[in-house]
């Protein structure tokens, strides 16, 4: 085995596989363009117990009144992962497009009719819906991204053994028997993606507790189960964000799971945090030693950078910007694994 496994490493190394890795890249494309179908294809409504199809697209964010408040031409920035850098960047995406995925069905998608009417934020209850709708939208996500990638995964393995299979004919080499389940451990291009199911696992677990617990929430009409914090700013912000958000110490003793808001309209901006009650005292005191250093406005835009890619900002904001100040901006959203507990040293965000 060991002689299989020396030449396979070879092969692996080998400019030809290099360039047809190259190829393989392609693949991402395709998974990403997949994972959008999958988001884009009506399944079993989210709603609790109920089993009516779901309509093809609801908005994670309103699109009246919170997306459309901070739209340009029917069109905001939203980050993307850009395949061929390995990068997070800021792109364009369409109003309509923004921030859908397939919820809920016709029947509760008016559970969510009081607040998006108003177009704004006037009880607890409503924010509690908000928080309940971005547990789903994550969920769904999740699962419309790992069939994507099973598949990648599937066809990339499928290829590279080929190509293989061709290189041991050319260099004259044969071997009787060939076990890829064990050389696929030496594949260093699909070892860096063989453990996305297995670390979005700790996510997954979180948001379907949220799930649970938001249910007996919302049919309560309490907030024993999770816990909710408020904050308001009576401008508008040219950003809508609303997802998942972990965050860490360095050595990883502490550390808070959360889905965050920040929800404008006309005249001001919702900004809330929910968790599991158990987590309070902890978001408390990450709260407190945040706001010690950080405005409203300032810890938004760290969220922004630091902990989710759920967020729509209008254009002009990051468009206005100098190419300097995107390249720092982008440096920092591409290394927010590395965020802590604790304040970090870095300057100020200031994109609004």
């Amino acid at each position: 085995m060991r002689e299989i496994i020396s030449v396979f490493k070879d092969f692996l190394d080998t400019n030809i596989f290099r360039n047809e890795s190259k190829q393989f890249e392609i693949l991402l494309y395709k998974a990403k363009a997949a994972e959008r179908a999958s988001l884009a294809k009506a399944g079993q409504c989210m709603y609790f117990g109920c089993t009516n199809k779901s309509v093809d697209r609801s908005h994670g964010i309103t699109k009246e009144g919170f997306l459309r408040a901070i739209s340009e031409n029917g069109v905001l920035l939203h980050p993307e992962f850009e395949i061929a850098t390995r990068k997070w960047i800021p792109s364009e995406v369409g109003l309509s497009e923004a921030s859908t995925f397939p919820g809920f069905c016709s029947k509760h998608e008016a559970f969510f009719q009081d607040f998006e009417s108003e177009k704004e934020f006037k009880t607890i209850s409503q924010v509690q819906k908000q928080i309940f709708r971005t547990i789903c939208w994550e969920l769904k996500e999740i699962d419309g991204n790992i069939k994507a990638q099973k598949k990648f995964f599937s066809t990339y393995a499928q290829r590279r053994n080929e190509i293989f299979y061709t290189y041991l004919s050319n260099n004259h080499l044969e071997f009787k028997h060939i076990d890829f389940s064990i050389l696929s451990q030496h594949d260093k291009f699909l070892s860096s993606w063989s453990n996305f199911e297995k670390d979005l696992s700790p996510k997954k677990t979180f948001l379907k507790k949220m799930y649970v617990a938001i249910e007996k929430d919302l049919r309560k009409n309490r907030k024993a189960n999770v816990g909710i914090i408020v904050l308001g700013e009576s401008i508008s912000y040219p950003v809508a964000l609303s997802g998942f958000c972990h965050i860490k110490t360095p050595k990883e003793k502490h550390e808070l799971k959360l889905i965050l808001l920040t929800i404008p309209n006309q005249n001001s901006t919702l900004i809330s945090l929910a968790f599991l009650r158990k987590d309070e005292r902890k978001v408390q005191s990450y709260l407190q030693s945040m706001l010690a250093t950080f405005s409203y406005k300032e810890l938004v835009q760290h969220w922004m950078f630091h902990h989710t890619e759920k967020w729509y900002l209008k254009p002009s904001t990051w468009k206005n910007l100098e190419k300097s100040i995107k390249e720092k901006y982008i440096s920092i959203m591409n290394t927010r694994d590395s965020v802590v507990f604790e304040v970090v040293n870095e300057p100020h965000l200031h994109i609004f």
